[in-house]
């Protein structure tokens, strides 16, 4: 094999080496782009969201509570004390495991902020001295001191209750806001990638033109004409 074979093979052969390995570059931008798109997903979910949706269940259940306390009071047969006891307990115990999900979320996830624990800590304060309230109130229905219990509840139920609607509306309004600026984030950041990855498929479009100008200049008329006659 002389050495104009030898040369066309070579450009040839380095011409499909640069043309796998702009493949590979593309391939690799477009497997990083979605691996931080997704890594933007998984951190709205176990952030923002997730403490959204617990300040929520938290609202719904201390709701529930507040609702199967004063039917408890305002009831007298002892078939709907026992559904409204009940009712009411498990609201309690929900209250309770939301916030305590609440905490556990806030200590594992990345993205929480300053005014994150203060929200949660008044969210705690707040259902700390409204939990006993409550319970108080339903005590004194069970042992028919629904004047006591109908008192408590307008002095200091009713306040409680609304200072903890209050603490978990203003939760889930900041973790609103910051879920519109992690979306806007991951927009822009989008939109970075998307450049990026066009421009670098331009280039690799022209790095693949050159390369196959460079190996048609090594087809000249007396280089073909050799190697036709040797076949």
């Amino acid at each position: 094999m002389k050495l104009s074979q030898l040369r066309v093979r070579t450009r040839l052969m380095l011409g499909f080496a640069v043309l796998a390995g702009i493949v590979l570059l593309v391939s690799a931008l477009a497997m990083q782009s979605l691996s931080r798109s997704n890594a933007r997903f998984s951190s709205y979910l176990d952030g923002a969201a997730q403490r959204e949706r617990m300040a929520v269940d938290i609202r719904s259940a201390a709701n529930r509570r507040a609702i199967s306390a004063r039917n408890l009071v305002l009831v007298s047969s002892p078939a709907d004390r026992e559904v409204e006891k009940a009712a009411v307990t498990k609201a309690h115990e929900d209250v309770q495991a939301s916030i305590k999900l609440l905490s556990t979320a806030m200590a594992a996830a990345a993205d929480v902020t300053e005014t994150d624990r203060k929200l949660v800590a008044e969210i705690e304060q707040i259902e700390a001295r409204y939990g006993p309230v409550a319970l108080e109130i339903v005590g004194m229905a069970l042992q028919d001191r629904q004047a006591m219990a109908i008192t408590k509840m307008n002095a200091e139920c009713r306040p409680l209750l609304a200072a903890l609607m209050k603490a978990t509306h203003d939760l889930v309004t900041y973790e609103q806001a910051q879920a519109k600026v992690r979306v806007e984030a991951a927009a822009a950041a989008f939109m970075n990638d998307r450049i990026t990855f066009i421009l670098v498929s331009l280039a690799a479009a022209a790095a693949a033109m050159a390369r196959r100008r460079t190996a048609l200049s090594a087809f000249t008329p007396g280089a073909v004409t050799a190697w036709h006659w040797r076949r």
